[in-house]
């Protein structure tokens, strides 16, 4: 399996693990594709990965993004066929962003902050931060779902880490392991912390830790952020496009 299948298998491991939480959740498994859908109408419920599309299967698909508007279709570097967004496209989907898969094929030696990873007590703390932090854009009738994912997510998924200054999260990031992988997921700094290199230093431990445990540290991250990730020695090896309804087109994140 090459890097970009490992790091599509540890993405897809982690939209799972929290869209399994979600109300009336459901997973349909074709030989053309994987899809989730669930009551929630947000994107975390409804998605479609593990691309490996014909004619018949992009036109269905297409037909149920328009019947579904949170529907996402995922398109990893692996996924068929290479020339699915102008076929999308022609049938009326649109791409809606991308993201940019790095990884970090090399030990980093940080001198990032302490880490404290989160004990089972310390976990609806730490993921109302990360709802707060990283979630802030979510409308206010789906915000209690979506802290409710999160907790039930952090209660048996991943490892949970948080940076603390005087009694206070100021930061927040998870480790999800599958395979070689360590993903790192929900990266985020409180608003009023920002600008002082804490980012900087949370990816960095966390990427440490990864590589303590023989992991290859690896994340999502948007095209805007990809010189951040490059200086901390995270190297580029894919994109993520994702598409949908065009009345969609601004979701909550």
């Amino acid at each position: 399996m090459n890097i970009t299948s490992q790091i599509q298998h540890n993405s897809i491991s982690a939209y799972l693990a929290l869209a399994k939480h979600a109300p009336g959740f459901r997973i349909l498994e074709t030989g053309a594709y994987t899809m989730v859908t669930s009551e929630f109408q947000h994107p975390i419920g409804n998605f479609v990965v593990s691309l490996n599309l014909d004619d018949s299967a992009i036109i269905e698909l297409a037909a149920i993004a328009k019947r579904n508007a949170p529907l996402r279709i995922h398109q990893f570097p692996d996924d068929k066929p290479l020339d699915l967004s102008y076929r999308l496209a022609d049938r009326g989907i649109v791409e809606h962003y991308s993201l940019l898969m790095m990884v970090q094929p090399h030990p980093w030696v940080s001198d990032g902050p302490e880490l404290h990873r989160a004990t089972r007590e310390q976990t609806s703390m730490v993921m109302q931060f990360v709802f707060e932090n990283f979630f802030w854009m979510t409308p206010p009738a789906m915000r209690s779902t979506l802290r409710m994912l999160l907790e039930s997510m952090a209660k048996t998924e991943g490892e949970h880490y948080f940076i603390q200054q005087d009694d206070e999260i100021v930061a927040a990031a998870s480790l999800l392991e599958t395979g070689s992988i360590g993903g790192i997921y929900n990266v985020c700094v409180h608003q009023r912390h920002r600008g002082r290199g804490i980012g900087r230093g949370l990816v960095s431990s966390i990427a440490d830790i990864a590589s303590l445990k023989r992991l290859k540290p690896a994340l999502q991250a948007e095209p805007g952020l990809e010189g951040f990730y490059s200086a901390l020695g995270f190297d580029t090896v894919g994109r993520i496009r994702v598409f949908g309804a065009p009345e969609a087109r601004k979701p909550a994140r």
